[in-house]
């Protein structure tokens, strides 16, 4: 168990939107990890400073209900239930080349199927390079922007490595560094 994992946490994945052609931001909070800020500076060309900040998630804290999910699975997810509908529609109006009365009772589970896949975002999180992470609960923000989010929550980290600690014998977590 790590020491220190008093803070929450809301986790911004991102999902391309090829419409808008833009990221759509879904948030995660999880309750129960520890946040870290300590000044990095380097000598090169004059001294230069940045924030950096190191995030533990124990494997016991509290996800709100969803599951953590590989970067790649969450990947996959995005475009899933957007193409299993329409080969299964496809499936049956080629399989069906019947009379007029088959066609109304195909189209109307067509209309149906988008409420019946589950939306991924409610039930999976990930942890990848790119994300944005804030200290605190930021659930009630529908479909941020980065800088919206920076002028409401000072403490806005953008993800840039992530190691997955889950396998070591003490203290399984996942360590997010980010600036």
């Amino acid at each position: 168990m790590l020491n220190l994992c008093d803070e929450t946490i809301t986790v911004f994945n991102a999902k391309y939107d090829a419409d808008t052609d833009k990221d759509i931001y879904y948030p995660s909070v999880i309750v129960g990890v520890s946040w870290f800020c300590e000044i990095a500076s380097t000598v090169d060309d004059g001294l230069k400073a940045a924030d950096k900040y190191t995030i533990r998630i124990p494997i016991d804290a509290d996800f709100c209900g969803k599951e953590y999910v590989d970067p790649l699975v969450w990947a996959s997810l995005q475009h899933a239930p957007a193409e299993t509908p329409d080969s299964e529609t496809d499936d049956l109006e080629t399989d069906d080349p019947e009379g007029e009365e088959d066609d109304p009772e195909e189209e109307a589970p067509a209309e149906e199927e988008p409420t019946q896949d589950p939306d991924f975002t409610e039930l999976f999180f990930t942890l990848q390079n790119g994300d944005i992470i804030v200290k605190g609960d930021a659930s009630g923000v529908a479909n941020p922007k980065p800088a919206e989010l920076q002028k409401s929550y000072p403490e806005m980290v953008t993800v840039l490595g992530v190691t997955d600690n889950r396998r070591a014998p003490n203290a399984k977590h996942w360590k997010v560094i980010g600036k």
